[in-house]
């Protein structure tokens, strides 16, 4: 029994201290944080601007294929696309600029 426990006591040390080893090593700077949030942004803007691509020069056929499944007018179709990219620009928005302008202005005056 009292071997079982040193095995117990031994095997979760190793694994603190390899856990605690881990932690170190994957702290992240602002700079980094603040760069991926920019990728974020940008990569999400890009999504933006292929679904607004594809959604004005593909339209009808979009519309062919949903059709099928949603019953709606051409309409409805296209305040929903509408609706759609001002939400998700406003994700973006929320989600990526934000935390990177904040990141920013944080980082500026700590420094200077």
């Amino acid at each position: 029994m009292r071997q079982n426990s040193e095995l117990i006591h031994a095997k979760r040390e190793s694994q603190s201290h390899h856990l605690s080893g881990t932690r170190r090593n994957s702290v992240l700077s602002a700079e980094s944080v603040r760069r991926t949030f920019l990728w974020c942004a940008v990569i999400s803007y890009g999504i933006l601007v292929i679904w607004f691509l594809f959604f004005m020069l593909a339209q009808s056929w979009i519309y062919l294929r949903h059709s099928r499944w949603f019953h709606m007018s051409v309409e409805q179709f296209d305040r929903l696309h509408y609706a759609g990219m001002a939400i998700y620009t406003i994700g973006v928005l929320l989600f990526n600029l934000v935390p990177f302008i904040v990141l920013y202005i944080v980082d500026r005056n700590i420094s200077g």
